[in-house]
């Protein structure tokens, strides 16, 4: 079923359209819980919650594209749900390592964890990515966005792991020299 079928269910308030919504998102969104939360019970219950909050959220929102309405649903509800569970701790976990490795590029008034949030809500962010190669661009969102790790992201790209840590680095500065021309305190 189209996408657009699937948001018609939701605004007649047919509960068809979570079921829809699961079997063709839902891989999608518990990878992407799994990444930032590296445990599969915790995961589906993000899951879960993404079905509920999009239930709630259409109607009054009528997403231009569901798959990425679905994947920042998801990706917040697991960040919050980490943030809860490690309180004041950081695991070693792919969320934290991909933070980790951003952390040096902002100022430091404030948690890498909400300049993220607010920087990559700006349009910025996106004429950045936008003027990246493509395989570039990948790597760099598969890595901050989805917080996959290195070794996937090679084996996705079919890439060895070097050249994914070599662009992730290079991207990371050409984004912090890009931000400062652009008038952004670092």
């Amino acid at each position: 079923m189209d996408d657009e079928k699937i948001i018609e269910l939701y605004f007649s308030r047919s509960e068809d359209a979570i079921h829809y919504t699961h079997i063709k998102y839902g891989q999608y969104c518990l990878s992407i819980a799994l990444n930032v939360l590296n445990d599969f019970q915790d995961s589906e219950e993000c899951v879960n919650d993404t079905y509920l909050h999009t239930w709630n959220s259409i109607p009054p929102a009528r997403p231009n594209n569901f798959k990425a309405f679905l994947g920042k649903i998801t990706r917040n509800l697991s960040i919050n749900r980490l943030k809860s569970k490690t309180a004041n701790k950081r695991k070693a976990d792919e969320y934290a390592i991909a933070y980790d490795e951003l952390d040096g590029l902002f100022n430091s008034n404030y948690s890498t964890d909400e300049q993220v949030d607010d920087i990559f809500l700006r349009d910025l962010i996106n004429d950045f990515l936008s003027k990246l190669p493509k395989e570039s661009r990948i790597i760099f969102v598969a890595r901050y966005w989805y917080f996959e790790p290195v070794l996937n992201i090679s084996q996705k790209l079919n890439v060895s792991e070097s050249k994914v840590k070599m662009t992730l680095l290079r991207t990371r500065n050409a984004l912090k020299s890009y931000l400062e021309k652009e008038g952004v305190s670092l």
